[in-house]
């Protein structure tokens, strides 16, 4: 019975200015939403402060306790910058601002959204629909954001949406702070998260079926993906090349073969057929055919074969393709002739007929 395969592993990670440990209301929020995704994926919340915002990332990433993390606008670009581990941030829909809008209606004030590193165009277009007063601001870092609250606040605004961080300071500087994202906006989210990870896991689950198929080809076999790096490659290929060089996955593979054209097989998608090429004291025999997925091309396969071992598989197909047996059209026992000479060759002829080597005869009609 085979295993079950691993869940996704996403963390949501929501910092905050001070953390006293006490749930946000966006953890409020993910907990009556993860029920659902409990099948699909292992999903955990982390709620840290900002100052140890990277720490904790960088942790989650050495134990390798997500394979995606999540997290508001302004960390998720501040984590990118540190960490390789992919990051997404929350989508804000329409339904969410909307939503926070009202609330500050039903105040009875103006509103202020602060977002990061862009204002929404879609609401400048719309704000003669409402009838609550609105202000944009964006902001790059969190001193930043910390600016930008205080001037919505002398504006007298006192109301501001924005993230988690954005509410945290807001209600630091006497404004009630409001999240603009809600449960559908989390699941969308949530939802991208997944769509990654089993894409990721098809495309793992393909190079594992590839690499189990060239594992056991004699010829030198090196798989490339879209931009040129090996993704696969067996250990024929490696000794084909020991002791001058080694292929390791996720090697451009032009630095092995530079005098091979692989850009054009990759741009182009055609293919180069037993090009000649002199690895030390070998000459080579090297093919590349471009991989095509949806008429796209998605990478590249390169063969390579020693020009000896092409040489002698040769050999032994034109031996095997040979008649093992040649039908005698007469016996010994019919030929006619006392003559001595006659005689001696008949005995060789004999002799000679117990072997399927090669017989060269000579003589005035040879």
């Amino acid at each position: 019975m085979a295993p079950e395969p691993l869940k996704p592993r996403i963390a949501v990670l929501i910092s905050h200015l001070t953390f006293d440990g006490q749930p946000s209301k966006l953890t409020r929020t993910l907990n009556e939403i993860l029920p659902r995704y409990e099948r699909q994926a292992d999903i955990q919340i982390v709620e840290t402060s900002v100052e140890k915002l990277l720490s904790t990332a960088k942790a989650l990433e050495q134990t390798q306790g997500a394979d995606i993390l999540i997290c508001s606008g302004a960390s998720a670009e501040f984590l990118r910058k540190h960490i390789t581990t992919t990051i997404l941030s929350f989508r804000m829909g329409e339904y969410d601002l909307i939503r926070a809008l009202n609330v500050a209606k039903e105040r009875g004030t103006k509103a202020g959204i602060l977002t990061h590193q862009r204002t929404l165009k879609e609401l400048e277009e719309m704000s003669g629909l409402f009838t609550v007063e609105i202000s944009q601001a964006v902001y790059t870092s969190l001193q930043d954001a910390r600016e930008k609250v205080r001037d919505f606040v002398d504006q007298g605004i006192r109301v501001i949406i924005g993230s988690p961080t954005v509410v945290d300071l807001a209600e630091a500087a006497g404004a009630e702070g409001v999240f603009a994202i809600n449960a559908n906006a989390v699941r969308l989210t949530l939802d991208d998260a997944l769509a990654i990870c089993h894409s990721r896991a098809e495309e793992a689950h393909n190079h594992r079926r590839i690499h189990a198929v060239l594992k056991h080809m004699n010829e030198g076999v090196v798989a490339l993906d879209a931009s040129g790096k090996v993704f696969s490659v067996n250990d024929s290929m490696n000794t084909l090349l020991h002791p001058l060089r080694s292929i390791a996955i996720g090697d451009q593979a032009k630095t092995h073969f530079p005098d091979i054209d692989l850009n054009g097989v990759l741009t182009s998608g055609t293919a180069i057929e037993s090009h000649l090429s002199t690895v030390g004291s070998q000459r080579l025999a090297i093919s590349v055919l471009p991989i095509m997925e949806n008429g796209q091309i998605d990478g590249a396969i390169l063969t390579c074969q020693e020009i000896r071992e092409i040489q002698r598989t040769e050999r032994r197909l034109r031996a095997q393709s040979r008649p093992r047996h040649f039908i005698a059209k007469y016996d010994f026992e019919q030929l006619a002739g006392k003559d001595t000479t006659f005689q001696n060759a008949v005995q060789l002829a004999k002799l000679y007929a117990h072997s399927d080597s090669t017989v060269l005869i000579t003589g005035e009609s040879g």
